[in-house]
Parts: C-alpha cells; sequence; structure tokens
C-alpha cells in the first residue's frame, strides 16, 4: 500500500507537481451497475464528453482518475483496494486502458483510496459504439469506462456496496508526455472531497449503459 498525506510526502510531491493543471471532476453520479456476483462486480463509469470542452475524451488520449472515499466506502474497502487484497482492472471491448497506480490518501476524515489510469489506444471498438456486420460506428457523446472489482466478498461496508462503488468520483487531464512519474500523487495531494454524497436509493442510478453490449 502507498500511503501519502504527511508533509515528507507533501513536500516530495510538490517538488515534481509544479504546472499541473487541476483535473475536470464529474459529480458523483456517473455510475451504474453492469454485472456483480457476490465477490465481483463490474460497474460502468459514463463520461459525457461536454462536460470536458478542453478535452476531446472520444478522440484523444487522457488521464483519468477514480476516487472512493472513505466516508462513503469505510476504511476496509479503502485500505484492501489499496493493498491489493480487493483487485481492480479495466476492462472494454478492446484493451484501451491501463491502470497506473493505485493510491491511498491518509487524510483523517477526508481519507481516500483512488488510481490513475490511462486511455492509451483511439480504436472505434471502445464502448459505447455500434457495430453492424463490419461496420463499427463509435458513439461521440460520452466515454464509458468499465471497472472491474474482484474480492468484494471480503469486505465490511460503511453502509452497502452500492453506495460506494456508484459514488466513484472521476476526474481527466488531457495526456501529456510532460507529466510526471508521479501525477496521480499530484492530483491526489491537491483534491480533498469535502462532502459525503446523499445515500443511494435501491438500485442505483439508470445510466443506459448496456444499451451497446
Amino acid at each position: 500500500m502507498k500511503i501519502f498525506g504527511s508533509f515528507l510526502a507533501f513536500a516530495a510531491a510538490q517538488e515534481n507537481c509544479d504546472g499541473i493543471p487541476k483535473p475536470k471532476w464529474v459529480a458523483r453520479k456517473a455510475a451504474q451497475n453492469l454485472f456483480r456476483s457476490d465477490s465481483t462486480t463490474i460497474i460502468g463509469v459514463k463520461l459525457a464528453n461536454y462536460r470536458f470542452p478542453t478535452i476531446e475524451l472520444r478522440d484523444e488520449k487522457y488521464r483519468g482518475f477514480m476516487v472512493f472515499t472513505e466516508n462513503v466506502c469505510g476504511a476496509d474497502f479503502t485500505s484492501k483496494l489499496a493493498s491489493g487484497e480487493v483487485q481492480v482492472d479495466l476492462m472494454d471491448a478492446t484493451d484501451a486502458y491501463e491502470i497506473t497506480d493505485v493510491l491511498f490518501k491518509e487524510d483523517g476524515r477526508y481519507s481516500y483510496t483512488g488510481f490513475g489510469y490511462r486511455l492509451k489506444s483511439i480504436v472505434n471498438k471502445d464502448y459505447p459504439f455500434k457495430e453492424k456486420k463490419s461496420f463499427v460506428k463509435k458513439i461521440g457523446a460520452y466515454d464509458q469506462v468499465q471497472i472491474l472489482f474482484k474480492g468484494l466478498d471480503k469486505v465490511t461496508w460503511e453502509s452497502n456496496q452500492d453506495n460506494c462503488l456508484l459514488r466513484v468520483a472521476a476526474g481527466f487531464l488531457p495526456e501529456d508526455d510532460d507529466y510526471p512519474e508521479n501525477l496521480t500523487e499530484c492530483v491526489f495531494e491537491k483534491k480533498r472531497f469535502l462532502m459525503a454524497p446523499p445515500a443511494i436509493a435501491d438500485g442505483g442510478f439508470s445510466l443506459d449503459l448496456i444499451k451497446y453490449f
């Protein structure tokens, strides 16, 4: 588990973090359950293109960040996600995304675990898309990122699984070859989620994320 948030970690991060722009963050109601079992869940996160005028999410590579806050998930989940006891991966129709790092930020009641990722290749078969015979049409209105979690049967939740996973906070930056290797740490060090979102009603959000499967 990589933990940061101390004065020394902050000073080290600041040395490489100057000049990094602030990511754009979406409201914490952009995720939907797709598939689940007792121990494994896949959620989809809907990233509307119009919310990010400086980033063309469907045609440009970008860097993304997904955060799960301790005040809605509980310390057991954030600890196990950071340690790898709960495994996380990104899925799509092709191998278009990769997780760069998973970090736990120690910040008292504002603590959280999250991960950084990158869109590493621009392909048409990147959900959402339509395919008819050999023709593939990418839907340009939004990007859809599928997150796979394994080991959830080992977690003691703050309230329940949906209220944690579906309240993910998602942020983005345009890709830049000049970013430091500790980009995720830089972003997390400067970001605090002050307000816990309201509890989710039964069934979570309906975002029509399965209609292209």
